[in-house]
């Protein structure tokens, strides 16, 4: 029987650091695997952190289109009215030669 005992036991022994080989084989599997996921949830947040500070900066940098048509507008009255000042001012010139007032080639 001590032959029988001494097989048993390797085997029991064998069987046992198989377990245990495959035991911390998985382990490891989950730890990687784990650290691999935790790298991902990092990379993936600070991905979405930096979209979002874009975001928000191109929202602060640029102006709403009804207010950049509103100013755009306001710019176009400006320049009408302008032009509308430059008419007047070259009609009352014009006003001012043909009346000889101020104007004209004098030689003394």
């Amino acid at each position: 029987m001590g032959e029988d005992l001494k097989w048993i036991v390797t085997v029991a022994l064998g069987v046992i650091t198989v377990i245990g080989g495959l035991l911390m084989r998985d382990r490891h599997m989950l730890a990687t695997i784990r650290k691999g996921d935790e790298d991902a949830i990092r990379h993936a947040r600070e991905g979405d952190d930096r979209l979002h500070e874009r975001v928000n900066r191109v929202r602060d940098e640029y102006v709403r289109r009804d207010d950049h048509d509103r100013a755009y507008d306001a710019l176009r009255e400006l320049l009408v009215d302008i032009r509308q000042g430059q008419v007047e001012l070259n009609r009352r010139i014009d006003q001012a030669l043909t009346r000889g007032v101020g104007g004209g080639d004098r030689v003394n």
